[in-house]
């Protein structure tokens, strides 16, 4: 069976890459056209998650536009009629050359298939086979969340100011950009992080201080220095919303149970305002 619904996904994949070279769009090109719908990452994440350089970024853009396939740059990248035209089309012959397996399954085969597939899924889940520490953040408490908005705009506010004075920020490798999501996504603030100056492991409690210290000109002028110290000694002592989904999985065995559980930590009675 997983052998069975891989080869159907790699083969819709096959497809896909037919219908794009079909189209003529290069891989950079394909991942720019897809962007540009507004339906994915934005154009700064693609580009830095697929290792692109800016400057191979730029030139498959300009060549886009000669095309007159795509227009604007940025946030403001957007495909022309024609640049969508050329995505549904793309997007309709993948669809076709994926068609002929489903046909020999038939509506019925069809049915019966995503059942079989749903419920074992299910089992996997209930089995405890998908890793309990993958759980991603969630705030169950209000001044977490304050406590992100304020970090997230002061570390904004400073690379701002950096970039204004002419201080880029050093281009950073996009393996260990991953390496660091991945880290920080499975231990959350119950293991280390990787230290964004060295690259190297260390405790989450050190990582954190230290974003707060590379943001607090910002966060001084904003007058919001002392209440984020406060914030994060609190949540650090506390710990996170995903060390709270994991202690919930643990009491149970099942991720029904994490929801349940973060639905009536975060109940209204826990709100103030």
């Amino acid at each position: 069976m997983w052998l069975g619904t891989s080869l159907l996904r790699e083969y819709r994949g096959d497809g896909h890459i037919a219908a794009l070279t079909g189209a003529k769009l290069s891989g950079i090109e394909a991942l720019i056209t897809f962007v540009a719908t507004g339906r994915s990452f934005t154009p700064a994440m693609a580009q830095s998650s697929r290792g692109w350089t800016d400057e191979q970024w730029a030139d498959a853009i300009d060549d886009l536009r000669c095309r007159g396939f795509a227009d604007g740059d940025g946030p403001e990248l957007a495909l022309t009629p024609a640049g969508t035209q050329l995505r549904d089309d793309v997007e309709a012959v993948t669809n076709r050359l994926a068609r002929p397996p489903w046909r020999q399954l038939g509506d019925a085969g069809t049915e019966t298939l995503r059942r079989i597939v749903t419920d074992l899924s299910w089992l996997i889940v209930d089995a405890g086979t998908i890793d309990s520490r993958n759980f991603a953040d969630v705030c169950l408490h209000a001044e977490d969340a304050v406590l992100v908005a304020a970090l997230a705009r002061a570390l904004v506010e400073t690379e701002a100011r950096a970039a204004r004075e002419g201080h880029a920020a050093p281009p950073t490798r996009t393996e260990l950009l991953r390496l660091a999501a991945w880290r920080a996504s499975r231990s959350g603030l119950d293991d280390d992080l990787l230290n964004p100056v060295t690259g190297l492991p260390e405790q989450a409690a050190t990582v954190a201080r230290l974003l707060v210290d590379h943001c607090r000109d910002a966060l001084d002028d904003a007058g919001d220095t002392d209440a984020v110290q406060e914030m994060l000694r609190i949540l650090l002592a506390r710990g996170n919303g995903a060390a709270f989904q994991r202690t919930a999985f643990r009491r149970s065995g099942r991720l029904a149970d994490v929801v349940n559980s973060a639905v009536a930590a975060t109940g209204t009675d826990r709100w103030v305002g």
